[in-house]
């Protein structure tokens, strides 16, 4: 920066105003004016205390605050089927007051705090049954028993296909009124009907060039064939049990309950009603069938009553 003496040797010599004079006059003149000019730019000692205080407060604030805030309880939950129990863990906040130990509780009991809750699967409601374009079901009728066509697999491996059952001796729209002891609504007049292997229940028969799976169902008011139990319209080695809305079974626990099942069933009626929610029994042979679930009734050939099997399913998991 340029000094007083420096600035004064930069005047011109002549100003263009006279009155002017370069001498030491004009030098106080200047550094009165610099002094002035640094002072509008200097904060009042009043405002700088006030602005140091103001920072104080702060940095005490901050020193404080997470000393005397409470930290907001986190909360970690995964999914829960119906019939779950919760575990409840002692959070940070409950050091003054610890639990005894975590307990079992219903989930309208949960306090705040950390929650971990069991894992397990809780599949919604799917369906393997094919719909109809009509009023019937895709199906195929032998010896008075009735098999409805399964969406899944898409083609039966040959190597499941056991003896044959029987021809299809009419195609009809309408299967309710024929008298032919084999007919279909989707196989044409020839096509074989197979059992499978492993299975009870199932069959299979060629439709559009596939080899598909049909399962037992009751139809039009028929459905048990002489003294016909659930094992015998529907069965095989259990592999896995699906129940829509609760959970899955694998191994010998879904073995037990399919023994639980037919153990416990009591035939009601011929009906066959799809409630949109359902049971998926997989064999070991890979094949699955599925029955229709409203409490604890179950029908697919008949409908059949079984007190007690949703809860028992829900305490299998």
């Amino acid at each position: 920066m340029k000094s007083v003496e420096d600035r004064l040797r930069e005047l011109p010599e002549d100003a263009g105003l006279k009155a002017i004079t370069a001498d030491d006059k004009l030098r106080r003149r200047i550094l009165e004016a610099a002094k002035d000019k640094k002072a509008e730019h200097r904060l009042p000692v009043r405002w700088i205390a006030a602005g140091a205080a103001c920072a104080a407060a702060v940095a005490a604030l901050a020193f404080t605050l997470p000393r005397n805030v409470q930290k907001a309880p986190q909360a970690m939950l995964t999914s829960q089927s119906a019939g779950e129990k919760v575990m409840l863990a002692k959070t940070e906040e409950q050091d003054e007051a610890p639990l005894a130990g975590a307990r079992e509780s219903a989930v309208a009991d949960v306090p705040q705090g950390m929650v971990f809750i069991s894992n397990a699967s809780a599949p919604e409601s799917r369906s393997l049954w094919v719909q109809g374009n009509g009023a019937n079901f895709p199906l195929v009728a032998v010896q008075g028993k009735y098999f409805r066509m399964l969406a899944s697999p898409s083609e039966v491996s040959h190597g499941l296909l056991g003896e044959e059952l029987g021809t299809v001796a009419e195609y009809t729209q309408e299967p309710a009124l024929s008298g032919a002891e084999t007919v279909s609504n989707i196989c044409p007049e020839g096509t074989v009907i197979y059992a499978l292997r492993g299975a009870s229940g199932l069959a299979a028969a060629e439709v559009n060039g596939r080899m598909r799976l049909f399962q037992r169902v009751s139809f039009a008011g028929r459905g048990l064939v002489g003294s016909e139990h659930l094992s015998d319209t529907l069965g095989g080695r259990v592999s896995a049990m699906e129940l829509s809305g609760v959970g899955r079974l694998t191994g010998s626990a879904a073995e037990e309950m399919w023994s639980y099942l037919c153990a416990g069933a009591v035939y009601l009626n011929a009906s066959c009603a799809e409630t949109g929610r359902n049971l998926l029994v997989t064999l070991d042979n890979g094949l699955t069938f599925q029955m229709a679930v409203s409490g604890d009734t179950l029908s697919a050939c008949g409908a059949w009553a079984c007190p007690g099997f949703a809860e028992a399913f829900a305490n299998a998991l």
